[in-house]
């Protein structure tokens, strides 16, 4: 994973499109990233787990999952149906 990600900041270095589009949200995305972990570290279950439940209990949210090649993702995404959230306003405060 490490190799991945050294692969994908060097790219991120290079590729304009990218920062432009993701630049000016990458704070808010961190603290979400952040908020993330903790809620499924205090559940006990993947992140992946946890993004799913959220995005699930989002209306009309009817199919969240479009090609997934791996066992694994559909395990998590099976899971994440039992988890009930409590949803509040995004990390920014703005609902």
């Amino acid at each position: 994973m490490s190799h991945a990600r050294s692969r994908k900041i060097a790219r991120s270095k290079i590729d304009e499109i990218s920062k432009n589009l993701y630049a000016a949200t990458a704070e808010l995305d961190r603290k979400v990233v952040e908020r993330l972990a903790e809620v499924a570290e205090k559940r006990g279950v993947p992140r992946t787990q946890i993004a799913l439940a959220w995005l699930l209990q989002k209306e009309p949210v009817t199919a969240p999952i479009v090609g997934t090649t791996k066992i694994s993702h559909i395990e998590d995404a099976v899971a994440a149906l039992s988890i009930k959230l409590n949803i509040q306003l995004p990390v920014g405060g703005k609902g």
